[in-house]
C-alpha cells in the first residue's frame, strides 16, 4: 500500500502535468491534494518543510524550473501551507465585437 507521502507525490505529478500540458487544475483535484498533503504532515510522514521541498522538486521535474524561479522567492507568503501554488495558463481572449 502506498504511503500518504507517495500518494501526495503521485497526485502532484499528475496535477503539474495537467497544467504543463495546458489543461486546467480543477478545484476539487487541488483541494483533495491539499487535504492529503495536510494528512501526511499530521501523520508525521512529511513536515511542512519537507512538503515544500517535495512540491518544489515535482514542479522542477515537470516544468524544468523551481517555484522560486517562476513565482519569486516569497511564494510562501502568497501560498501558505497547505495551499498549493497552482495556476492554469490564462486563456487567450479576443473581443468578439469592434466595441
Amino acid at each position: 500500500m502506498d504511503t500518504l507521502a507517495e500518494a501526495v507525490e503521485e497526485r502532484l505529478v499528475a496535477l503539474f502535468q495537467r497544467l504543463h500540458g495546458g489543461d486546467d487544475a480543477p478545484p476539487a483535484m487541488r483541494l483533495r491534494l491539499e487535504g492529503l498533503l495536510e494528512a501526511a504532515v499530521l501523520q508525521g510522514e512529511l513536515t511542512e518543510a519537507s512538503a515544500d521541498v517535495l512540491i518544489d522538486a515535482v514542479h522542477r521535474q515537470v516544468f524544468g524550473e523551481g517555484l522560486a524561479a517562476r513565482l519569486g522567492d516569497g511564494w510562501h507568503g502568497a501560498h501558505p501551507y497547505p495551499e498549493l501554488p497552482v495556476f492554469a495558463r490564462r486563456a487567450p481572449v479576443s473581443p468578439s465585437t469592434g466595441d
